[in-house]
């Protein structure tokens, strides 16, 4: 194991008050400088400091991961979904988790319960491509059910205004994204786009009859997006067909 040197105090910019960069706390008055510069230097802080169990060597740079890993944490929890009234007032905050990464919120047609999709950060960047799970829950915080039950990428859900039925991303073979149509009832979904590339950001009409989505068409990817509407009117997805929000099949 492998301890390096520098003071545990990394504070933040402060240009009213700047720091002088380490702490004195630390100088071992008992080492001459002359003779171990380096112990006189941090001797008392590498006396008293302990290497966490997750690393094979301390000091500054891990002590600066650590800080930047809770301050982002704290970023994304402070950004975790929230409602207010229109003019910005009365917010209130829906979800609050650890890991979880909730995003892309969507009403539903009840106007109550809202459909998101989630991804975990001790996941990312260590699975790829990182897998996304479908929820909902109600404005007020009650009721958080989980829609998917599979270790895909369940990407940019988009409600149907039949209540039951979304479109959403995944990533098949080939770094292929195409879009699908899931069930918030449970169930396989089905695949709607078949070309070697990106289709991505779907969006349904209110009428449930048509579907917007982007695709590429020029070299590598994302290369010339284009905008396509596609015809789902034999999907059975307007609002004719609402009969409340349906609850999830058991999984298998």
């Amino acid at each position: 194991a492998l301890l390096t040197g520098c003071s545990p105090e990394v504070p933040m910019r402060d240009d009213a008050n700047p720091s002088p960069g380490f702490n004195p706390g630390d100088l071992d008055d008992s080492i001459r400088p002359q003779a171990d510069f380096y112990a006189y230097v941090n001797g008392r802080w590498l006396s008293a400091t302990e290497i966490p169990p997750e690393w094979s060597s301390y000091g500054v740079m891990q002590i600066l991961y650590e800080q930047t890993e809770q301050q982002v944490k704290d970023l994304i929890e402070q950004a975790t979904a929230l409602t207010n009234r229109p003019d910005g007032s009365d917010e209130q905050q829906i979800t609050a988790t650890d890991d979880w990464q909730e995003g892309a919120p969507f009403y539903l047609p009840d106007s109550e319960t809202i459909l998101f999709r989630a991804w975990k950060r001790s996941e990312f960047g260590r699975i790829e491509p990182t897998p996304m799970t479908v929820f909902t829950i109600k404005h007020d915080g009650a009721g958080l059910t989980q829609r998917t039950f599979d270790r895909d990428m369940n990407w940019a859900p988009y409600p149907g205004p039949d209540g039951r039925h979304y479109v959403f991303v995944r990533i098949v073979e080939d770094n292929n994204w195409e879009i699908f149509l899931g069930d918030l009832a449970g169930g396989e979904p089905l695949r709607l786009t078949f070309n070697p590339g990106f289709d991505g950001l779907p969006a349904l009409s209110p009428d449930g009859t048509k579907m917007l989505f982007a695709r590429t068409e020029g070299k590598g990817f994302g290369g010339g997006i284009y905008t396509y509407v596609m015809d789902v009117s034999s999907l059975d997805l307007g609002p004719q067909h609402y009969t409340g929000i349906p609850s999830i099949a058991a999984a298998d």
